[in-house]
């Protein structure tokens, strides 16, 4: 199609990568895809998130459809880690398969832009993609002309850019920040009906499993990973302002603020900062020196 850009099919290493794993890309300005993914560590919001993303972005019609793909759904196994029982690995996600769900979801997405907006909600390789129109509080029916050409993909995971075809096909990253200590109460909380926990753990495997794994994520995937945008999900500011603000990214207005080294050394603060490029291989050592530095005294 004229409106997508297939992307290149290499890896870092610049082999070719097989047929079955290739993703999509559009070409700015043009109708496509908007492919968007949430990473963060365990019961950092990325699930509430994602959901206010699709019912944002269809209420206000920004967006013709939107899809969204987790990477819980692709879990399969548990694995070691340090003699414990370990499901946070990158080796307990069957990547085949997330990324397969996430190209079947994008087939589905830029069927939808060629044909009229429905109001019911698709499934399509076990995901969910929703058209606009008469989305739930919308009550007017709109065209398929007055609605733009563009759909949203959103894939989000505590793992997602450990596989390097979906961080390299996103347009839009974005890492929720949580420190240890908020990670470890919710993980650990006892499931309510106001705030539920699927996968409770006891605070002992948050200590020894869950954060030395999201640890690891961060130093192997997140920090070698360009353009990433951080959310502070422990600042104080209302929920719907972090989502108007992921919206207007998206959408074209201003990005949420990146955080510099400076800003780093002056507060503290070893969220949010703008992670090196690939480039400045000596750069990004000695950020990851420090950033487990300052992880270690949090311990």
């Amino acid at each position: 199609m004229a409106d997508q850009m297939a992307d290149n099919g290499r890896n870092e290493s610049g082999g070719e990568a097989e047929a079955a794993g290739r993703l999509t890309r559009p070409r700015k300005g043009k109708a496509g895809i908007i492919t968007v993914v949430i990473s963060g560590p365990s019961r950092s919001g990325k699930s509430r998130l994602a959901q206010a993303l699709v019912e944002s972005l269809l209420e206000n019609m920004y967006v013709a459809a939107v899809a969204v793909e987790g990477q819980d759904r692709h879990w399969t196994r548990t694995c070691m880690r340090d003699g414990n029982e370990s499901e946070e690995e990158p080796q307990c996600t069957d990547w085949t398969s997330f990324v397969g769900a996430v190209t079947a979801s994008r087939a589905k997405l830029l069927a939808s832009l060629g044909g009229p907006a429905k109001a019911t909600k698709h499934r399509q390789a076990g995901s969910s993609v929703w058209a606009a129109g008469q989305w739930a509080n919308t009550t007017t029916s709109v065209s398929t002309e007055q609605l733009p050409k563009v759909a949203i993909l959103i894939v989000e995971g505590f793992n997602v850019l450990h596989d390097y075809r979906l961080a390299s096909a996103a347009d839009h990253i974005f890492h929720l920040d949580l420190p240890k200590s908020e990670m470890m109460n919710r993980r650990a909380a006892k499931p309510s009906k106001e705030k539920p926990n699927p996968n409770p753990k006891c605070r002992r495997y948050c200590e020894q499993v869950v954060w030395p794994a999201h640890i690891d994520y961060m130093d192997a995937s997140v920090s070698t990973t360009e353009g990433v945008m951080y959310l502070d999900m422990m600042k104080q500011q209302p929920f719907k302002d972090i989502v108007e603000s992921v919206v207007t990214h998206i959408v074209g207005g201003q990005p949420p603020q990146k955080k510099t080294m400076q800003h780093q050394q002056q507060h503290g603060d070893v969220h949010g900062i703008q992670r090196w490029t690939r480039g400045g291989s000596n750069s990004r050592n000695t950020w990851r020196w420090r950033w487990r530095q300052r992880q270690r005294q949090q311990q």
